[in-house]
């Protein structure tokens, strides 16, 4: 309670203090970016973002076994992991986020012209 006084007390003080921290470039950069994530966020589908999540933390647990194990993979094994199911779905998801990435970028290209 003591702290709500003295803010309250000092709240010209405490005003003019946080004009000047929102008045630095690098603070109007930190708004657009904020903004920027919320209007990104909005446009998610959350139950696609949650698959996608579910992935990442799984993948991430395998890639933990994996730094554990300490083995060398060598190039006939990578060549042949081709024809794990797993495997080939998330490279055919991560080859449909860079061609989804792709046309973002051109269709910014395009615009900027």
């Amino acid at each position: 309670m003591n702290t709500v006084n003295g803010l309250l007390e000092k709240r010209v003080d405490v005003g003019v203090i946080a004009v000047q921290q929102l008045n630095q470039p690098n603070m109007h950069n930190t708004i657009k970016n904020g903004m920027n994530a919320f209007n990104f966020l909005g446009q998610l589908n959350p139950e696609q973002l949650q698959t996608v999540l579910n992935g990442v933390s799984h993948g991430l647990e395998k890639l933990a076994e994996n730094i554990d194990k300490d083995e060398k993979v060598s190039l006939w094994q990578l060549g042949n992991s081709i024809r794990n199911p797993e495997i080939r779905t998330s490279l055919s998801t991560m080859l449909g986020f860079l061609e989804g990435m792709g046309e973002a970028f051109q269709g910014d290209k395009r615009e900027l012209h």
